[in-house]
């Protein structure tokens, strides 16, 4: 084969394995718009953990009990919120988080709480797809974080992680979601590096951009003792997000 010949296959072959896995020197960081979710009851704040910059949620029950009970939901949350628009293309959603030690005597949290989720802005019942949430369990020692999806046809399909989330030890979180209104669209929710739950099909959005939130939610908390929550702390850092195919 002539070597002009040859070096030229070598390099269209070269061009189109890239094509099928785009290069992170290619991604687009998208910028944050960052502010504290509203309701949000909690205390959020910028700190330095081991020299880098982190956020620091804390969530107590405050004396709110009687009000907890009363709610038909009962929630609490210390949330951010990103208004940025990244329902486009295939978008790395990436953070890292660490779960202090909590005062939990018998080894259980009183109430689930989750610390990710992308949804839109309207309220559930009126358009609340596309829809997902990473959440952690009560018995959080023993098993991992649940995944929730919620798509066009409104139903809800969890997924549970069988990898325990390791208090006073950073996790890294990935959710990479092809936004489709076709077939061909995908979440892939990542730990530490390892697939723990995934979705194919359709992603939307259909009702409008679903936003990122992170830091602490506890619902259902009228079905709990209010008296026995704990107060959880949660640190972030390194949230990221990224489109790295159009």
């Amino acid at each position: 084969m002539d070597r002009r010949v040859f070096i030229k296959a070598m390099c269209l072959g070269v061009v189109g394995i890239a094509g099928q896995f785009p290069s992170s020197a290619f991604a687009q960081e998208i910028r944050q718009k960052l502010k504290r979710a509203s309701n949000s009851v909690g205390k959020s704040r910028r700190v330095r953990i081991e020299g880098e910059k982190a956020w620091q949620f804390t969530l107590p029950p405050d004396g709110r009990e009687s009000e907890i009970a009363a709610e038909s939901s009962g929630r609490q949350r210390e949330e951010l919120r990103d208004y940025s628009s990244s329902a486009r293309g295939t978008v790395i959603y990436r953070l890292q988080f660490m779960l202090p030690n909590i005062d939990d005597p018998d080894g259980r949290l009183e109430a689930k709480f989750i610390f990710f989720q992308l949804k839109p802005r309207d309220k559930r019942g009126v358009g609340f797809n596309p829809y997902l949430t990473v959440e952690v369990p009560k018995n959080y020692r023993s098993k991992g974080p649940k995944v929730d999806f919620e798509f066009r046809n409104g139903r809800v399909r969890e997924v549970r992680s069988g990898k325990p989330v390791i208090p006073n030890r950073w996790h890294t979180l990935e959710v990479i979601v092809k936004w489709s209104t076709q077939r061909d669209g995908f979440a892939d929710v990542k730990l530490d590096g390892r697939s723990i739950a995934r979705h194919d099909g359709f992603t939307g959005p259909d009702i409008g951009d679903p936003l990122p939130n992170f830091g602490i939610y506890r619902s259902h908390l009228n079905n709990v003792n209010p008296s026995r929550l704990e107060t959880i702390n949660l640190c972030i850092r390194r949230y990221k997000v990224e489109r790295i195919a159009s």
